[in-house]
């Protein structure tokens, strides 16, 4: 038994998931006291401002979030020499940052533009681009520290972060605390990250000469169908999970963005549930040293794991709606107590959605093309549809549907494919 034990201990898929599930047990509890302090202190107008503002910030970031998991899923594809890849990789991005510098500069001086642009207060207006360039960095780091799978040290960062963050929470129970200081604690907390996956990467040295061929080998990779296919991924994904709080930031008032704000929280709450399975199953997946059918089992296993943590999810929304907001939000936002069990159901959809999406991309299938192009079927719907909040939430609940059954029957047909059949 305890053999068994320490090699199943030995799996990196395990030893991955629980680092991450431990971590994001954490997280997710500090996240929550963030979201309740600000909720609480600064109402809806307040709290809409802030999760506005990192739905803005995702859709931004397609490009880098792009490279990204494609950096995530090469490394971890990688059998042999991902750490070398990884400085490949590492060298290449500051070499490419040091060139294009007076550029990234030249977006400051959008930031005039950036309120009437995006909705935004006047002062989260202003730091929405040193925001935006501190993301650059950090999500870069990020995907190479996943794609080497170094979650041990990737949790302890993030916990880190996310209690430099509560701090800024923290200060909107004292007189002086503002939006403004919240923004400036979420600037300092992405910094010192960012501080520490540098000083974490730096203790590596690869064993290779990197001028030699680092450009013809990252050219070649960036040019290859799977990068496409990333690309597409990843706007699917981004635009799935901040489109709708960026249209109803732009076409509701300040209250009713915040209150939708919420609900948002409050449906993709399932998702932080089982965010670690999600977060590494693209790692999984890609891995060229796992056989087709553990993949399969592992993926049966996983899902039927989400699908159970999002049936319980969906009992309390619905036994004990009017607790679940007053524990989370506060009597400012009982207006949206009709609206909790439909956040369950959209939340289960938008797990499913997430976790399928990542399935299929491990597996190069090209279904995934018709995640962003539906995205026009979206738009068209909630711009001619009655503006309401209810309306968007049903749009977003049909819309999820839809996907899932598109997916769905992609990924049967993946599992009823024979085991050794070649990707």
């Amino acid at each position: 038994m305890i053999k068994r034990i320490r090699r199943l201990w030995r799996n990196e898929y395990l030893q991955g998931s629980f680092f991450l599930t431990a971590s994001s047990f954490l997280l997710n509890i500090v996240n929550y006291f963030f979201y309740f302090l600000i909720a609480r202190n600064l109402g809806p107008k307040g709290y809409g401002e802030i999760y506005a503002l990192f739905s803005y910030l995702g859709v931004v970031s397609i490009p880098l979030a792009i490279v990204s998991t494609y950096i995530i899923k090469q490394i971890s594809a990688s059998k042999e020499n991902s750490l070398d890849l990884a400085k490949q990789i590492e060298y290449y991005f500051w070499d490419r940052l040091k060139k294009w510098w007076p550029l990234l500069f030249l977006t400051l001086l959008l930031t005039p533009f950036i309120a009437r642009i995006t909705n935004l207060s006047a002062f989260v207006s202003y730091f929405f681009v040193p925001f935006m360039l501190v993301s650059v960095v950090t999500v870069f780091y990020d995907a190479v520290f996943q794609g080497l799978k170094l979650f041990l040290a990737f949790s302890i960062l993030n916990s880190v972060t996310v209690f430099v963050k509560l701090f800024g929470a923290v200060t909107t129970i004292f007189p002086f605390g503002t939006l403004e200081l919240v923004i400036l604690f979420l600037i300092l907390a992405m910094v010192i990250k960012l501080a520490g996956e540098k000083v974490i990467l730096n203790q590596y040295h690869s064993t290779h000469n990197l001028s030699h061929y680092l450009n013809r080998r990252l050219t070649s990779l960036f040019h290859s169908q799977q990068f496409l296919l990333t690309s597409v991924f990843i706007i699917g994904t981004t635009l799935y999970s901040n489109i709708d709080i960026i249209i109803v930031k732009r076409l509701f008032d300040s209250n009713s963005s915040g209150l939708y704000s919420a609900w948002s929280l409050l449906s993709k709450i399932m998702l932080y549930a089982v965010g670690p399975l999600v977060s590494i199953s693209l790692i999984y997946y890609s891995s060229g040293n796992t056989s087709q059918s553990k993949k399969k089992k592992v993926f049966v296993i996983s899902l039927i794991l989400a699908v159970i943590l999002s049936l319980v999810g969906l009992f309390f929304y619905l036994t004990f709606p009017k607790l679940i907001i007053l524990i989370l939000f506060g009597q400012k936002f009982l207006s949206i107590l009709p609206l909790v069990g439909y956040a369950g159901i959209y939340g289960m959809l938008f797990l499913l959605v997430i976790y399928f999406s990542n399935f299929l991309l491990a597996y190069n299938k090209k279904i995934i093309f018709s995640f962003p192009l539906l995205y026009g079927i979206y738009g068209v719907a909630v711009w001619l549809l009655p503006r309401s909040i209810y309306t968007v939430i049903i749009i977003d609940i049909i819309f999820s549907l839809l996907i899932l059954g598109i997916y769905g029957l992609a990924i049967i047909k993946i599992l009823s494919s024979k085991t050794n059949a070649k990707r």
